[in-house]
Formats: C-alpha cells, structure tokens, sequence
C-alpha cells in the first residue's frame, strides 16, 4: 500500500458506537438529509442514520471485504431502500447530493479531502470528523464535542475522543449541545 493510496488515508476501524450517536446528534440529523460516510467501514454510521433518523445513507468503503460487509449489514438492518454501499475510492466519491458528511481519516486524508468537499458539498453542508480536525477549516468548524461511552469503570477519553462539526457557507448551523469553537 502506498503513503498515498486511499487505503492509508484513515484508520481501518469502525467508530464506536458513542462516536455515532454523538454525530447524528450533533449534525441534526433529519430525515430531510442524506448522510454521506467516507470511509464507512462496516455501514454503521449510515445504517443508523436511517433507523434513527430516517435520513438517506450512501457510505463508501475502498475495501472490497469492507464494502460487501457494510451492504449485508445494510440487508440485515432492513434499509437497503434508504441506504447505498459504494465500493470504491472516497476521492472519486461524486458528493453532490450529500447534506451531512461523517470522515474518520488521519489528518493527510483530511487535507486531501478538503478541497474536494468545498468544491462538491452544497451550501449549507455539515461535516463531522472523528477524532481530528481538518486543517486550514477552522473559519467552517462550529461545534467540538468530546465523546465517551459512558460506561461505569470505562475511562472517560472525551478530552481526546471528539467530534468536529464543521458547516459551509449557506445556511444558519443549529448545533445540537456541546461546545462552541477549537
């Protein structure tokens, strides 16, 4: 695998459930949007989108096992009509019609991606990262939410574990909790 290959830009692991609770919530979601996850891993983050929320879904997933795990995963939870597994690349990943994105990459997948999510997202877009901001977006970031699973005798990691809630130009962001700004 090269430094650059789409493979290496993130981490190959799911985020944990806290982490996709805390997003949905974050972000707002509704079922007026449509939830784009880059690197969607095994379809959590979409699937739940849905049964939560009833937004429409399209995670993509470079992975082929990934990938074909993510849609049985989709299959099994009953949404196959609201959410779409693409496998392939998530720079070729046509963003158009997204209103909310979910990235779990390193912050050099980040980087590569942000030109791509300004020229594609709409107006008015939302974009939660896991973990690590994107560089240079701090004039887009609305909201930092730390995350924790809140399970007796685990160790509270909110102060490391964050979501980063960024929006475009466009439209008003209604933060749901948190706090403002870096």
């Amino acid at each position: 695998m090269s430094a650059n290959s789409p493979a290496s830009l993130g981490p190959v692991s799911a985020s944990p459930q806290y982490a996709v609770e805390g997003l949905l919530c974050l972000a707002g979601v509704t079922d007026a949007d449509t939830v784009y996850d880059l690197g969607c891993n095994d379809g959590r983050v979409v699937i739940a989108a849905a049964i939560a929320c009833g937004a429409r879904g399209v995670g993509v997933e470079v992975e082929p096992g990934l990938a074909e795990k993510a849609y049985h995963n989709v299959v099994a939870a009953g949404v196959s009509s609201r959410v779409q597994i693409i496998q392939g690349d998530l720079m070729q990943a046509d963003l158009r019609e997204a209103t909310v994105v979910f990235i779990y990459l390193l912050p050099k997948g980040l980087t590569q991606l942000s030109s791509k999510l300004e020229a594609e997202l709409p107006a008015g877009a939302r974009i939660v990262t896991y973990m690590f901001r994107i560089p240079g977006w701090a004039q887009h970031l609305k909201q930092v939410q730390g995350t924790s699973s809140g399970l007796a005798g685990k160790p509270d990691v909110s102060n490391v574990s964050r979501l980063y809630l960024y929006q475009l130009p466009g439209k008003a962001c209604v933060p749901a909790g948190g706090t403002a700004g870096p």
